[in-house]
């Protein structure tokens, strides 16, 4: 069996805070709350130094806001938006070195698979930017990990890594393997997803 290698985007792919920061001062924007922004600035530092416990930094900034009453509508806008200006100045984000021809020599010998909770929408710019869109056998959007992973690896298993599933979540399945692409619209309210 071809084994599979399965990337997140956020902190894997696409590298610095900016992403993180962008939905903080949105929130931070929307909510008319200022002070939010420098709150969620010093829960990342604290994070990122050990000195926290919560699961990622998107986790850190929705933490603070249900402690602030932000509503969850507020922090599904805010989302989106930090999404809309990712890899811009707004929203910075970089790939790590060598990322094009690592995954180029990684894919003669296995299938690599995006599996992320983002939408597509500003990923696949990125992903073609960087050189790298094309090397993936199978791009995976709004998957709402954790769960969300199980019918990916499943299809894996079965030797088929962009499948359709009966899951509500964005699938490409790319050209190293498949003619065409295959797509299907997220069904979830962004709320209902965990962050990436």
């Amino acid at each position: 069996m071809t084994p599979t290698i399965v990337f997140d985007f956020d902190g894997t792919l696409a590298l610095g805070a900016g992403p993180i920061l962008a939905y903080a001062r949105a929130a931070a924007r929307r909510a008319d709350d200022p002070a939010f922004f420098d709150r969620a600035v010093a829960a990342l530092a604290a994070f990122e130094a050990g000195e926290a416990a919560y699961r990622d930094g998107y986790d850190a900034v929705g933490s603070l806001a249900v402690e602030a009453g932000i509503d969850a509508s507020v922090l599904d806008e805010s989302y989106s938006a930090s999404r809309a200006v990712l890899g811009s100045a707004d929203a910075p984000v970089v790939a790590p070195a060598g990322l094009a021809p690592f995954l180029a020599r990684v894919g003669r010998h296995a299938q690599i698979l995006l599996a992320t909770n983002a939408p597509s929408d500003s990923i696949l710019p990125l992903l073609t930017a960087w050189d790298v869109a094309d090397t993936f056998d199978g791009l995976h959007f709004a998957v709402g990990k954790p769960e969300g992973l199980r019918p990916i690896l499943a299809r894996a298993l079965e030797g088929d890594p962009s499948s359709p599933w009966a899951t509500s979540s964005t699938s490409t399945s790319c050209p190293r393997w498949n003619s065409a692409p295959t797509r299907h619209s997220s069904a979830q309210p962004p709320h209902a997803r965990a962050r990436p």
